[in-house]
């Protein structure tokens, strides 16, 4: 994979970084802008998919140490394109902030951000996520009832 210092794919870097379906160069993972889903994720997306014939190996990054709005919204846009949660350079974030006054209730917690990070917040549309690397709060249990929080 190719983390590039873009955030769009176009016919500039596609022919020497991404290739077509028939002869696939690398999987791209592009870039965010202050950690935000790219602005161009759409236009990637169409350009991978029309021009080079396949977006299966597109990424959109985006970075989760502070959960706020991350330009959630672009994936309304183009709710197929590969994603890409970057916490770290040297840590884990759902790992860094997890809590627990036992190895047990550790883990279990640690599970219960993991599966709340990759399956809530899909279908909750992120609209529900709030708070930053130092609050790990990940939605409202009134929003959405079936949801339970962390325990502390």
């Amino acid at each position: 994979m190719i983390y590039t210092l873009n955030s769009n794919l176009g016919a500039a870097q596609a022919a020497s970084i991404y290739g077509t379906k028939a002869e696939p160069i690398h999987e791209v993972f592009l870039n965010y802008a202050g950690g935000a889903i790219t602005n161009a994720a759409e236009s990637s997306y169409n350009y991978a998919q029309n021009v080079a014939g396949d977006a299966s190996r597109l990424y959109a990054g985006v970075h989760i140490a502070r959960i706020g709005n991350r330009n959630w919204e672009e994936l309304d846009y183009v709710n197929n394109i590969n994603l890409i949660c970057w916490g770290e350079h040297t840590s884990n974030q759902l790992y860094s902030h997890t809590t627990g006054s036992t190895d047990a209730q550790w883990q279990t917690n640690y599970q219960t951000m993991q599966e709340n990070f990759f399956s809530v917040v899909m279908v909750i549309q992120l609209s529900c996520l709030t708070g930053d690397a130092d609050e790990a709060s990940y939605g409202d249990p009134a929003v959405v009832p079936w949801y339970s929080k962390v325990d502390a």
